[in-house]
Order: structure tokens, then C-alpha cells, then sequence
């Protein structure tokens, strides 16, 4: 006879997010918003520039950088940042749909991390800027127009 019939069992996926209760009041996150699929919306400046606009001026930024296809935001308090993702994705496909998108958005969900230490703080910041120089959008940071920092916002 043959071997027993073997099956596999999978663990559960840590997921995207850390629970709520890991989001410590007054310690800046670091997020990643996607859109789905293929496209690349913001590759337009018809849709990049009115949602890197409110984005600029979000009283919670400390950094951003809008890609085609995703963004990298510095909120500096990680336990507003739920709600501040859901007032955001929102208020940003308004935007796009009056230019004249009509794709979704954004993905379900996003990425996270918790920032803890100053110094981890500045790598984030240099990541988040460094972003299109990575993907080979601009020779240097500064030439990419969709991304931002608020050094004046940093608690020194």
C-alpha cells in the first residue's frame, strides 16, 4: 500500500498592520498605500498633483513621496493613523474622480511601521526620499516634484 495521505497545514499570515493597540500615541509611522492592479495613476500630473497637494499639507506629514503606483507617508502620531488613512484614501479618490479617474484607488489596507528611535527616524525619512531615485524616476531626490519633508514638524 502507499504512503498515508499527508496534509498540510498553513499558519495564519502576520498580516500588513499590527493590531491597534501596538499604535503608541505620539511615536511617528511610517505607511505604504498601494493602488491595485497594473495601473499607475499618479504617472499622471492630472491625478498625482491634487492628491500630492493635500498630502503636502496634511496637518499630520512629516514626509511623503506619491509613486506611480503607491505612497510612503511619515504621519507623526501612530495612534491617529487608522483614521487618518480612512479620512485620506477618501478624500483623495474625490479628487481623482473629479479629474476623471475611475479605476479604485487605493488597496484595501496598507503597510506599517512604528518608528521608536530618533535615529531610525532619519532612515525612514532618507528611504521615503530616496524612493524615486530607486526606481530610477530622477537621478536625485530633489528633482522628483511629488515628495516632501517638514523638518520644522521633527521634535528635537
Amino acid at each position: 500500500m502507499g504512503s498515508p495521505l499527508q496534509y498540510r497545514t498553513w499558519r495564519r499570515s502576520r498580516g500588513n498592520r499590527l493590531p491597534r493597540i501596538h499604535y503608541p500615541q505620539g511615536y511617528p509611522i511610517h505607511l505604504t498605500l498601494c493602488t491595485p492592479g497594473e495601473g499607475d495613476p499618479f504617472a499622471r500630473a492630472a491625478f498625482a498633483q491634487p492628491v500630492f497637494d493635500a498630502l503636502s499639507h496634511h496637518p499630520a506629514t512629516l514626509a511623503a513621496c506619491l509613486m506611480p503606483d503607491h505612497l510612503h507617508w511619515l504621519l507623526e502620531d501612530a495612534a491617529r493613523a487608522i483614521e487618518t488613512v480612512q479620512a485620506f484614501k477618501s478624500y483623495s479618490t474625490r479628487l481623482v474622480r473629479r479629474a476623471g479617474y475611475r479605476d479604485p484607488l487605493w488597496q484595501r489596507s496598507f503597510w506599517d511601521h512604528v518608528v521608536r528611535r530618533r535615529e531610525s527616524l532619519e532612515a525612514v525619512v532618507a528611504y521615503i526620499l530616496d524612493n524615486p531615485v530607486r526606481h530610477g524616476l530622477v537621478r536625485v531626490q530633489e528633482e522628483y516634484p511629488y515628495s516632501v519633508v517638514r523638518s520644522e514638524r521633527f521634535a528635537g
